[in-house]
């Protein structure tokens, strides 16, 4: 008897989530799409569903026509639910032994749907419109919430409101997914923290407005779920009951590595809110807003947006915590990629998450040519407008005969740690604790270093005689990063001063 696997998603979810800057949308349309899915997995028996993560969801059922049935179903409410939101599914029939192979072929389908355009065709409007802000479709509906008063789509509409029904329920310890429960439990709940649903309650300095985009992505884990073609080519229920396993176990290691870091950051927060290195907004609150926000938790590809100051440590602290949360679920250690992107406030989020994912990949390129099995890590700050492309910005923007030294190894390496994350915060430290309030030495020595290596060496050899040298062992262009992200870094792995001590928040 022959049966059908069904693999169901949402495609163009970067497009979906990036149309605009308002967090509040971007939260919105991240959890319609992961309701969705849900959805999709909640109509199925629980014997028949495959997984659910990753983004999509696998199912088995009795026939092709069964299975149109469910995704007509499920189709039509989430185009209503979700208004321009993408859905695609792929199906392939198998007889008993062949569940493998179809489900790696519906797989595949449902990749080449990622590429091609929107299903159907346009259903229109009438001629004279006018345009939703937010979207650029044309409006359709009056909004009078969060202080606008504007025509805007239903797509812009549906967006605000799960945004805003998500944060209440994730800041009240209302919702019910896990990785929001530990985030409550761990995290908000531990000192009164609330999540943001503006880029302002990140808590942005006035005379330097910088957000940071951090994406994070595993490595080796699609090759764990490839390995399982030849494991169980012909055996169908160990093929379901291992690929059911390990997308819970993928996704509970990437979750415990995102909650373990916004963790880590929460039992630092009060001292630098109290020693002026964040703002804490609302000032002087009891629940000020905690300066990051999860915007994508897939399995294993996370993206959040935070205050500028702590991208670079909060990837650095995904990555290792990954490698610990793979090794206890998965067996196996996985070590993970991260791209940062540190942009003005007002710089296009679409872009913005390009380009951390461009940086993302690029650490992933570095990784695969050394043959290394660390984690690693690309960065870029941007303080104005820029090219599109990650090579052309960096040809632009540096010297051709400076050596960024990016992307860096997250992993530890004692023996040899130079191009490694510890070659770039013991300058930063140096810098903070030893130079510090001599900002204006830190920038002399950036310019002077940016123009050329010999004006950087002469700048060295001035500062030097005034009790301004370089960390032992390290030369002035071996510097640079920690240079140039010197107010754009907070160090969380740093030892706590005894000011931050004095003004710590105690946990609940």
């Amino acid at each position: 008897m022959e049966q059908v696997v069904v693999l169901a998603g949402v495609q163009g979810r970067q497009h979906y989530m990036t149309m605009n800057n308002r967090l509040r949308q971007a939260v919105g349309s991240s959890k319609l799409m992961d309701d969705a899915i849900k959805n999709f997995a909640g109509r199925v028996p629980a014997g028949d569903l495959l997984y659910e993560g990753g983004g999509n969801a696998a199912a088995v059922y009795p026939d092709r026509e069964a299975a149109k049935g469910l995704l007509g179903a499920w189709s039509r409410q989430w185009l209503e639910a979700a208004p321009e939101i993408r859905l695609a599914a792929a199906i392939e029939e198998f007889k008993p032994g062949g569940l493998c192979a179809a489900w790696d072929k519906a797989r595949a389908a449902l990749g080449n749907y990622e590429d091609s355009g929107s299903f159907g065709c346009e259903l229109g409007y009438l001629p004279v419109t006018d345009s939703c802000p937010d979207t650029g479709r044309a409006a359709q509906t009056y909004s009078h919430a969060h202080g606008r008063k504007s025509w805007i789509s239903l797509e812009a509409l549906k967006k605000d409101e799960r945004g805003e029904a998500y944060s209440e329920e994730l800041n009240a310890g209302k919702s019910t997914s896990r990785v929001d429960e530990q985030l409550w439990e761990r995290v908000l709940q531990r000192v009164e923290y609330r999540f943001p649903i503006e880029l302002d309650d990140l808590g942005l300095r006035d005379s330097d407005r910088h957000i940071a985009v951090v994406h994070c992505d595993g490595n080796g884990i699609g090759a764990l779920f490839n390995s399982l073609k030849d494991k169980f080519r012909n055996d169908d229920k160990g093929f379901s009951t291992a690929i059911r396993e390990l997308s819970v176990n993928t996704r509970l290691a990437g979750e415990e590595a995102l909650v373990s870091t916004f963790e880590r950051f929460s039992s630092r927060l009060h001292g630098w809110f109290e020693t002026g290195d964040l703002k804490q907004h609302p000032p002087r609150s009891p629940r000020p807003f905690f300066p990051a926000r999860m915007l994508v938790s897939a399995g294993d590809d996370f993206n959040w947006i935070c205050e500028a100051r702590l991208g670079l440590a909060s990837a650095a602290r995904f990555c290792l915590n990954f490698e610990q949360a793979t090794a206890a679920t998965l067996g196996t250690t996985h070590s993970a990629c991260a791209g940062v992107a540190i942009v003005p406030v007002g710089f296009p989020y679409r872009r913005a998450y390009e380009l951390a994912a461009e940086l993302c990949s690029t650490a992933k390129r570095r990784r695969r040519k050394l043959g290394d099995k660390g984690s690693y890590m690309d960065f870029h700050a941007v303080m104005e407008g820029s090219a599109r492309y990650l090579e052309t910005i960096r040809q632009i923007g540096y010297r051709g005969d400076l050596d960024l030294g990016r992307p860096l190894r997250v992993t530890p390496r004692p023996d040899s740690p130079k191009g490694t994350w510890d070659a770039f915060c013991t300058p930063w430290r140096h810098f903070r604790y030893k130079w510090r309030d001599t900002r204006s030495r830190i920038k002399r020595l950036l310019e002077e270093v940016a123009a050329s290596s010999e004006r950087g060496a002469a700048c060295v050899a001035t500062f030097a005689p005034q009790g301004y040298e370089l960390p032992e062992g390290y030369s002035a262009e071996e510097c640079f990063s920690a240079l140039e992200l010197y107010d754009l870094f907070l160090d969380v792995d740093a030892p706590v001063t005894q000011q931050e001590a004095e003004y710590a928040a105690p946990a609940r």
